[in-house]
């Protein structure tokens, strides 16, 4: 029996008619199901694993080199994954670095694009009274500081169909030769789709925030009307949270902490 692993897709392709999984099911099995733990995957398939005879299990893969030597270093060191080949004095290495080309980030081309650290950041708070009726507003300023948007990182240009996407990644990406678009081109066969794009200059933007944190509203009902209910005092009170958030990044929030408008109100009274 052979196992193909010279390309993602015949060996998927290997799972699949070995294990008895549709196609489609593979992923939604092993991540949803097993919920990524290849001992709850193992024993799901246990019985079919069991019966695949390991000793005549031959696997086909290859390595990237050069012709030069008539592929000597294979010869003699056996195969490595490319993270040992391009680490290590061989010939392919050797020629990367005749020609420049690297797949390091060297720390002399990082750039400065700017501060997490805002300019201003700070709260604002204004109060109105009138008779019984008592009005506090409150607000949030940030402004002159950076962020890098993940949501466009991770659910725009390097989206996955598993997970939340960005909706700007389907009216703004790449579609034919000549776009100039904003995301790069998805779908589940291109090889462009499975390269990851690291944290550039793209997706830094100013991070100016305006926000109203919270509205507070009272009442003191008169003392004359309180006294024909035989009460001291009576007040009512409403408090809302979160009211709106202003922001120069387009970006999903509340995924860890829930933003809403959360409203409380609240009675008290004096005998």
């Amino acid at each position: 029996m052979y196992y193909d692993i010279t390309n993602p897709d015949v060996s998927y392709y290997w799972l699949h008619k070995t294990l008895q999984i549709k196609k489609d099911e593979f992923i939604e099995t092993y991540i949803i199901e097993c919920h990524n733990d290849f001992d709850t995957f193992y024993e799901k398939y246990r019985s079919i694993i069991d019966k695949i005879d390991i000793e005549n299990l031959e696997i086909v893969a290859f390595q990237v080199t050069s012709s030069s030597n008539e592929c000597a270093e294979i010869k003699k060191h056996g195969l490595h994954n490319l993270q040992w080949v391009l680490s290590n004095d061989t010939t392919l290495n050797r020629f990367l670095k005749n020609n420049n080309i690297t797949f390091r980030q060297s720390s002399e081309d990082l750039v400065w694009l700017g501060d997490r650290q805002p300019k201003l950041n700070g709260n604002i708070s204004t109060s109105f009274s009138y008779k019984g009726l008592s009005l506090n507003v409150g607000f949030g300023v940030k402004w002159g500081g950076y962020q890098v948007n993940f949501t466009e990182l991770t659910k725009g240009e390097n989206l996955s169909l598993l997970y939340n996407v960005d909706k700007r990644a389907l009216s703004q990406g790449w579609e034919k030769p000549g776009d100039v678009s904003r995301y790069k081109l998805y779908q589940v066969t291109s090889d462009a789709s499975r390269q990851y794009t690291y944290p550039n200059s793209m997706f830094v933007h100013k991070d100016n925030v305006f926000s109203c944190t919270n509205i507070n509203v009272s009442y003191l009902i008169p003392r004359k009307w309180c006294q024909k209910l035989g009460m001291e005092s009576l007040s009512v009170s409403a408090y809302l949270s979160d009211i709106f958030y202003l922001s120069t990044i387009k970006r999903e929030r509340g995924i860890d902490y829930p933003f809403s408008i959360n409203p409380n109100f609240s009675i008290s009274c004096s005998f």
